[in-house]
């Protein structure tokens, strides 16, 4: 009852979402009326968007392109949201470094943050695929490649200072980077899937540091982007 979800109807749709909890979803555009980005709408979209992996059928076939492109538009609100997750939890390394208190028992919660984060973007971006057919109306390669290109450059800056001040006490930090490589490189490759050819962009912007992929240890993502 609670998992099929109509969402011409985007104040109840709010309400039906949460109370799905985690069961499987049916979501459908039934009305054909045109769709007004207010603040219920916006909601409603962003909300349906984190659930994701929860829809088993999506019937957006009497929706109309605003409400499509809303929904397509809201993929590059993911990695809006992953850049301000990780500008934060880097921040809190630079903090913790600039005024020396920085230890195994704070960076490692931080690391494994940063890898959260990744990873759920990642996760999130995967149920996207083959679920909304829109890319030709949501933001371009470019713009999506520079954006990804900025999380990337901020990750390897705060690394490459953890990687000096961290080598006495934390000798798990290599580890902590593979993992953290890893999620990164699957988070790459589930952009791809949704926006072919934004990593040959997302690899010209990243030139100027390509030599410290593989130092730092993030040699996935550096083979992937060919760097």
């Amino acid at each position: 009852m609670w998992s099929s979800i109509d969402l011409s109807r985007s104040d109840r749709a709010l309400g039906l979402l949460k109370r799905s909890k985690s069961a499987p979803l049916q979501i459908s555009r039934r009305a054909t009326l045109f769709f007004t980005i207010t603040k219920t709408n916006e909601d409603m979209a962003k909300s349906t968007m984190a659930e994701f992996s929860r829809i088993q059928e999506l019937d957006l076939s009497s929706a109309s392109q605003e409400i499509i492109r809303f929904l397509s538009l809201n993929k590059t609100a993911m990695l809006t949201d992953l850049k301000a997750s990780t500008d934060f939890t880097l921040s809190q390394m630079n903090t913790l470094m600039d005024r020396n208190h920085a230890n195994s028992a704070n960076i490692i919660p931080l690391m494994h943050d940063l890898t959260k984060s990744f990873t759920t973007a990642g996760d999130s971006l995967k149920a996207l695929k083959g679920k909304v057919s829109a890319r030709q109306l949501g933001p371009s390669n470019a713009e999506i490649a520079t954006l990804l290109a900025s999380i990337v450059t901020a990750l390897i800056t705060t690394l490459s200072r953890l990687l000096v001040r961290a080598a006495i006490f934390l000798p798990a930090l290599p580890m902590l980077i593979a993992a953290l490589d890893l999620a990164l490189r699957d988070l790459l490759v589930a952009v791809e899937a949704l926006v072919d050819g934004v990593l040959v962009l997302v690899a010209g912007l990243l030139v100027g540091v390509a030599g410290l992929l593989a130092s730092l240890g993030l040699g996935l993502v550096g083979l992937l982007l060919g760097l």
